[in-house]
């Protein structure tokens, strides 16, 4: 049985590297927002860790991945992977897994059709992943 590549804790750790340190030079740093939470990312790090980003992001289920509509799914859908085996039940998890597709161009964030402006929907851009 072979290791799951998304998992929270490999999500968790290449965010926690990518998250700037406070020595980084501050035009070195992008920030990123989801949900209200805003945090400065070391655009270095970021692309460092573009490729693991994307192929994390790529672990989740297709119904995220853009459309002609860019209607992507509901954010609260990716603790599930391509798979359908749940790889977190901590929604913080998949907002650090956001905000690394955001850091590095892969991720929008769009309106859900609800209507209710708290529901968002991701929509990952398999051609993007550079910052």
């Amino acid at each position: 049985m072979s290791t799951p590549f998304l998992t929270h804790e490999k999500v968790h750790g290449i965010y926690r590297a990518c998250l700037s340190n406070g020595f980084d030079d501050t035009k070195s740093c992008k920030t990123v927002e989801l949900n209200k939470k805003r945090v400065a990312m070391s655009e270095f790090r970021l692309r460092i860790n573009t490729p693991i980003i994307r192929d994390m992001l790529l672990q989740l289920p297709e119904s995220f991945l853009e459309t002609i509509d860019e209607k992507g799914a509901p954010i609260s859908k990716a603790t599930i992977d391509k798979n359908g085996r749940l790889w977190t039940i901590l929604f913080s998890y998949v907002e650090e897994l956001c905000m690394l597709g955001l850091g590095i161009g892969m991720v929008k964030i769009v309106p859900a059709e609800t209507g209710n402006p708290r529901q968002i929907n991701i929509v990952i851009n398999q051609q993007h992943g550079r910052c």
